[in-house]
Parts: C-alpha cells; sequence; structure tokens
C-alpha cells in the first residue's frame, strides 16, 4: 500500500471545510485496528467520536492495497445513512479522519522501524570490534504489585550511547 496516494487520493474527495472537521474528528478515535482478509486488502475498523456529542460510532472501510483505493465503507452516522447510496464508498467525516489517523500511525510505525533498524546495525557494528570497549549495564528495581516480590532486569549495552537489550 502506498500511503502518500491513498492519502492525496482521500484528501482531495474533501473540500477545504470538510478537512478542518475531520481534523477535529481525528482527535477523537477511541480505538483503530487493522486486519487483513487477503493478500490484496486491508481492513480498518475504529470508533470515532462525533463532532458536537459524546456520541461514537463504528467505522470501517476496506482498502485495495494493489490501487490505493477504498473499495467500501460504513459507519454508524446518519450522514453515511443519508447519503451511502449515492455513491459507491461513501466517506463520511467518520471515516475520514479513520483513514487519516490509521495513515499517520503507519508513518509513525515505519519511521520506528526504521530507527529501531538503524540502532540494531550500530550495536552489531560496536559488537563486530574486538578492540572496541563495550560498557554492560545492569539495572535490577524491586516490582512489589499485586502483593507479588518479583524483580525486574533491564540490560543496557554500548559506549557512549547505550542501547537496551530486549
Amino acid at each position: 500500500m502506498n500511503l502518500d496516494k491513498l492519502e492525496t487520493s482521500i484528501k482531495n474527495s474533501f473540500t477545504y471545510s470538510q478537512m478542518a472537521r475531520i481534523n477535529k474528528v481525528k482527535r477523537k478515535i477511541f480505538s483503530i485496528m487493522e486486519g487483513h482478509p487477503d493478500d490484496f486488502e486491508t481492513k480498518i475498523s475504529g470508533e470515532v467520536g462525533s463532532e458536537i456529542s459524546n456520541e461514537k460510532y463504528k467505522a470501517y472501510l476496506f482498502i485495495d492495497d494493489n490501487r490505493n483505493k477504498v473499495l467500501s465503507t460504513y459507519c454508524d452516522c446518519k450522514d453515511f445513512h443519508n447519503n451511502n447510496y449515492y455513491r459507491d464508498a461513501y466517506m463520511c467525516k467518520h471515516l475520514g479522519a479513520l483513514i487519516l489517523k490509521y495513515i499517520e500511525l503507519k508513518r509513525e510505525d515505519i519511521k520506528k522501524e526504521i530507527q529501531d533498524g538503524k540502532m540494531y546495525l550500530d550495536l552489531i557494528k560496536l559488537l563486530e570490534d574486538p578492540k572496541q570497549k563495550v560498557d554492560l549495564e545492569i539495572y535490577i528495581y524491586d516490582d512489589f504489585k499485586y502483593n507479588e516480590k518479583r524483580y525486574l532486569v533491564n540490560f543496557k549495552i554500548g559506549t557512549i550511547r547505550k542501547y537496551v537489550i530486549k
């Protein structure tokens, strides 16, 4: 799935004033889930809050991963039920907010994976150099939650920068 193409296509389907309302609703997403019913589709589902009340709407959409196109949509809101018969894959503001928040979260995941990969490569380079002095720090903490006596241990390795060993 090409996130840039998908985001551009979604944003182009809304007016400027609709996008302003979508950005408000985007802050009221209570849950978001991703599923893959088959190899070529992604299902995004979630619970999205109303812009003006405490009401929550269940919403989901299916995306064609190859064409970066929304295939079908559903939302509990009145706007969706009043307009979805006139257009295929109708997008109310709740669905717009849901998909744009999904794209935002996916980009954050990709950045984190890239950072984790760079840290891992730095650590491998550090350990491969036999002349390199490496510090190992071990932290032991008491953890007495739920009337259980346990200890938590963290290991950090590195020279200048310390990496957590998981």
